[in-house]
């Protein structure tokens, strides 16, 4: 026999054993509880499926609740299983709690819990609420449907904690909560009117300061409108400037930065070409004027 033959003897060896692990159902075979004190045990009592509690189990707040549940498969060979809790729901508020099962060192299919009920932290974990409980073993498998396995009542006393005691029940503990009120940020104080016409004004001021230059200076606007040819192009040339303006304040207001470049590199062409063209025809009249 070959090296390809022998791997796929053993591949079809391998697929056959977790066929057969997968395909394998999982019962709980019994159920221990055992409860003890500082002197020694107290109580043990072993339970084969589906066999219940008799009497209510009663364990004391300086007492050690021990529960362990031994899951096998069809072959009775102990199967272990990672899902495998134990639920207490209280009779009066119908709370539920669920813990769960550690598997112990050296112990194929067993799963075990102690709980000490004078620990802080197991009084917490049952919300503060001693008195009856149902206790069920819940054992769980992904490629079968789980199994629950009720086995009677105990009786966990300990003091109760009104800061952990839910007095409602489980449904009533998800009811409607407060209404939210909201409180909104008062509205800014706004400056005197006085002071945004000043600043009003002073956002004009640089246009009067241009324009009182210009008059100064004398400038010769008119120079731009001495023929059609001038008037069309000095028209036009002015335009590109208000454009221009328009431009900056649709960016403030709309437009992103991209936009922008897109239009604003359409009208400096425009503005290139029509302001060359106007100062053209106005050097060429100056030209002929001083012929």
């Amino acid at each position: 026999m070959g090296v390809p033959s022998r791997i796929s003897v053993l591949l079809c060896i391998v697929l056959a054993a977790l066929v057969a692990l997968a395909s394998a159902k999982v019962h709980v075979s019994e159920v221990a509880i055992r409860v003890a004190s500082a002197s020694g045990p107290k109580l043990t009592q072993t339970l084969k499926y589906p066999k219940q509690l008799d009497d209510i189990v009663a364990v004391e707040v300086d007492e050690q609740l021990s529960i362990s549940a031994l899951t096998k498969d069809d072959n009775g060979k102990g199967l272990d299983s990672r899902a495998t809790f134990v639920t207490f729901v209280h009779a009066g508020s119908q709370l539920p709690t669920t813990l769960v099962l550690e598997s112990p060192s050296g112990a194929a299919g067993l799963r075990k819990i102690d709980l000490t009920l004078g620990s802080k932290a197991i009084q917490e974990t049952f919300k503060g609420q001693p008195g009856v409980y149902a206790v069920a073993i819940s054992v769980g498998r992904f490629d079968q449907a789980g199994v629950v396995y009720p086995i009677g009542n105990v009786n966990l006393s300990f003091p109760a904690d009104p800061e952990f005691f839910v007095k409602h029940s489980y449904g009533e503990h998800y009811g409607p909560l407060p209404e939210i009120h909201h409180v909104f940020r008062p509205d800014e104080k706004q400056p005197l009117p006085l002071i945004s016409q000043v600043f009003a004004l002073l956002s004009i001021a640089p246009w009067v300061l241009l324009l009182g230059a210009w008059s100064f200076l004398g400038a010769n606007v008119r120079e731009l409108f001495a023929s059609v040819g001038h008037s069309v192009f000095g028209v036009a040339f002015i335009g590109t400037f208000v454009s221009w303006f328009t431009l900056f304040y649709f960016y403030w207001v709309r437009l992103n930065l991209f936009q922008f470049l897109g239009y604003g590199s359409v009208l400096a062409v425009a503005t290139l070409i029509i302001g060359r063209q106007a100062l053209v025809l106005r050097h060429n009249r100056r030209i002929a004027g001083n012929k």
